[in-house]
């Protein structure tokens, strides 16, 4: 009966691309987290030694789980999680079940994001929930078995939490910039870029000139992070915004040491991507690049 529904209702992955390019994505940042944040830093953030406080918890399921670090004698334990992310990589490579592969990744990286909980920013959160949601997400676009119809409407179902959760990071950034008194008055970047835990020293002591430059960059800050959540809808604007939101992500993690923020906001745009959209950016620099030759 229920392949039946299906086939009236004509329910498929509508973007099984898009699905699995933003699972290598965001494994790619995973990887990142991994080979040059975890492990140099491995007995800073985890185990007996730690230099980050645990935290106490009600003796609750849940919490036993996602703060399992976090409890008294269960520190070191945390290789566990390195090596369960480790296997859903190689699950995920193998192509064995990338659903469950992203079930383990999610689950290391979520207990081993709440132990090193001081280093997290808004990117570690983000990456949490998109991991969550893919988890749900199926790549096959024909159905398969009785059950494909609910497989296909869940997996359609995660990848559009995963746009809507992206598109909540950019209006309420948006909103605060608009609401904080120092973006208004384009002095927020400046700020920023003068302030030594953040900043690099050649920008710290550059020339009062260029704060005219912080001023634009200020307010295109604003305009872009205001924009978003309507241009990525559209056909036409849609590549040229995510292209300019890698350089200016790119440009502002390599500027203030924030760059793991920035390749979660990078690999977060692959959940808006199609096919035709990457094939007709390769068209165009195809294009380009023949004219230049000729």
């Amino acid at each position: 009966m229920i392949e039946r529904w299906a086939h009236k209702l004509g329910v498929e992955v509508h973007s099984p691309w898009t699905i699995r390019w933003t699972r290598n994505c965001l494994f790619m940042v995973v990887v990142y987290f991994i080979t040059v944040l975890a492990l140099p830093n491995l007995h800073y953030f985890w185990g007996t030694h730690s230099l980050i406080p645990a935290l106490g918890f009600p003796d609750g399921l849940t919490y036993r789980v996602i703060m399992f670090l976090q409890f008294e004698g269960n520190e070191h334990y945390y290789p566990y999680f390195f090596i369960a992310v480790c296997a859903g990589l190689l699950i995920y490579v193998s192509k064995l079940s990338r659903r469950w592969a992203t079930f383990l990744v999610w689950l290391g990286m979520m207990v081993l994001y709440n132990r090193a909980y001081l280093s997290l920013v808004g990117g570690n959160y983000l990456l949490h929930a998109l991991l969550f949601y893919l988890f749900f997400a199926d790549e096959k676009s024909e159905a398969s078995g009785k059950w494909g119809f609910i497989s296909h409407s869940l997996s359609n179902l995660a990848l559009w939490a995963c746009r809507i959760q992206v598109i909540y990071v950019y209006v309420f950034s948006g909103a605060y910039k608009w609401a904080s008194e120092q973006w208004r008055s384009g002095e927020a970047v400046s700020d920023i870029m003068h302030l030594k835990e953040f900043s690099l020293p050649w920008i710290m002591d550059g020339p009062a000139e260029w704060h005219t430059h912080w001023v634009m960059v200020n307010y295109l800050a604003m305009a872009y992070f205001s924009l978003f959540p309507f241009l990525v809808w559209s056909k036409k604007w849609k590549m040229p915004l995510l292209i300019f939101g890698v350089i200016w992500h790119l440009g502002m993690g390599w500027a203030i040491g924030v760059m793991d923020f920035s390749l979660v906001m990078i690999a977060s745009y692959a959940v808006f991507i199609e096919k035709d959209d990457m094939n007709r950016l390769k068209a165009l620099f195809t294009k380009r690049i023949k004219v230049s030759r000729a």
